[in-house]
């Protein structure tokens, strides 16, 4: 019998028969699919993208652990009858924070600190006046001053493990630059894409599909008896399936699109939630392609399905112009000389 050699597996795809879960029985099953030559070996990235993958998601955690303490300052406000955050559009700004400082401080009355806003806050002092005026206790500051404090430390840990992410990614900067030019990709999402897929494309077999599915953002099947039924999509790699949606969150914002037009044509039928994900789909593809291949991204545009079938948009839109009463007469478009 031939040596076979230590492989990592899934053991979620190889799970035990039923009712015989216990550890004996799952090496026992284990053994036997390896005789067989029926296991997989996990797909384990170099050293290198490990310790990226660490930085990254450890930077993740560290911004959701700042998003929580500032919905905590928030509730605090609210607690003290502070309405900032329904005057002001971010309540950690420079004049939202001078406000609070000053707050905290117990320096000021409310009309003297309508009076720190800058920009178009200006044009709110009276919303500011109404807003600041609560009833701040000491204990509401000392919360508010330990937010604070917590605040500033989270962004100096992310400001740290992002400067050592950046000289990790030197070496992949050509490539970032290119992803930045995806709409909805910003370099740190890019940065994510890089730790989490990598930038060896052979261990997905050089194919997109296979790497579609292990980032999460594929539809499952659920087919029986030759009809198929709605299936949640599949799991893969939760990092890179939200970091996708993220992006295509923001992509679908950007105007003039492909991925704006992708949206809002299966949004009407298919919901916002799969089109979202649709989209994160049609996002992550490309990037693997410009990965594949060394290319650059180019936009279909806005009118891409429109150009795919121009007979179809051309009826659609004669026919409604029927039912809202006018009498169409197409004539082919002259060609400028």
């Amino acid at each position: 019998m031939r040596e076979q050699r230590d492989i990592l597996k899934n053991a979620q795809h190889v799970h035990s028969l039923p009712g015989r879960k216990t550890d004996a029985g799952d090496a026992e099953w284990l053994g036997d699919l390896l005789r067989h030559g029926l296991l997989k070996a996990s797909y384990v990235p170099a050293r290198w993208q490990r310790e990226l993958r660490e930085l990254v998601r450890y930077r993740r955690n560290l911004t959701q652990r700042r998003v929580q303490v500032v919905n905590e300052l928030h509730k605090t406000l609210e607690l003290a009858n502070i309405k900032l955050a329904s005057v002001v559009t971010d309540i950690m700004g420079v004049s939202a924070l001078d406000m609070l400082q000053n707050l905290i401080a117990g320096q000021g009355t409310p009309e003297s600190l309508s009076e720190l806003g800058r920009g178009s806050l200006r044009k709110k002092k009276d919303a500011l006046c109404q807003a600041l005026s609560g009833r701040v206790r000491d204990h509401h500051r000392l919360i508010l001053s330990q937010h604070l404090a917590e605040i500033s430390g989270l962004e100096e840990d992310i400001e740290a493990i992002s400067v050592e992410i950046v000289q990790r990614t030197q070496k992949y900067q050509e490539l970032i630059q290119r992803l930045d030019d995806i709409p909805g990709i910003n370099r740190r999402i890019a940065e994510v894409i890089i730790a989490e897929m990598g930038i060896d494309t052979k261990v997905f077999g050089d194919n997109p599909q296979r790497a579609m599915a292990w980032a999460g953002v594929c539809p499952g099947n659920n087919e029986t008896g030759g009809k198929r039924r709605r299936a949640k999509v599949r799991p893969g790699n939760v990092t890179l399936t939200t970091t996708a949606v993220e992006a295509a969150l923001a992509a679908i914002r950007t105007k003039k699109t492909y991925f704006r037009s992708l949206y809002q044509r299966l949004a009407s039928r298919r919901g916002h939630k799969r089109a979202v994900v649709a989209v994160a789909h049609a996002i992550l593809k490309p990037v693997f392609m410009m990965i594949l291949r060394g290319t650059s991204y180019q936009d279909l545009g806005l009118d891409y399905f429109d150009r795919l079938r121009p007979k179809v948009v051309v009826q659609r839109l004669t026919k409604r112009l029927h039912q809202l009463g006018f009498e169409v007469e197409l004539k082919p478009k002259a060609l400028p000389t």
